[in-house]
């Protein structure tokens, strides 16, 4: 085989393999709309009893949250925040805590771990909704 028909094979597997390695994955090409939607408020629980001020707040039922476009919001205003396409979330609570979250399979599940008010005491509070509905 010519030497030259050797390179011009070699440079076409080197290109088919560049390609191949440059093709986006399904993971790479999941977009901040896969959240899209609607999801009720499950749970706010208090797992550290530390702190008692301002940012921790109480157990309950945290306000419906609203995904859309990569955007966190509430119908009551309280919360908000964004997500990325990895389902990363940040969500700023009525209090301005940061909860750092996750969205997977419907549902976001995160936590606060913070000071509690100005005794310093140290709180973590947890958080869970599930999707109901896409947006439209």
């Amino acid at each position: 085989m010519p030497i030259c028909q050797i390179r011009r094979q070699t440079a076409a597997l080197g290109f088919l393999m560049l390609a191949t390695a440059l093709t986006p994955t399904p993971a790479e090409t999941q977009t901040t709309n896969d959240f899209d939607g609607t999801y009720a408020g499950v749970s706010r629980k208090r797992i550290t009893q530390g702190g008692r001020g301002p940012q921790c707040e109480a157990e309950g039922v945290p306000e419906s949250l609203i995904i859309s476009n990569g955007v966190v919001s509430s119908a009551g205003g309280g919360y908000d925040g964004s997500v990325n396409p990895q389902g990363l979330a940040v969500i700023r609570t009525p209090r301005g805590s940061r909860i750092n979250a996750q969205v997977a399979q419907g549902t976001i599940s995160g936590s606060y771990n913070g000071t509690g008010g100005p005794d310093g005491r140290r709180c973590t509070n947890t958080y869970v909704w599930q999707k109901q509905s896409r947006s439209n």
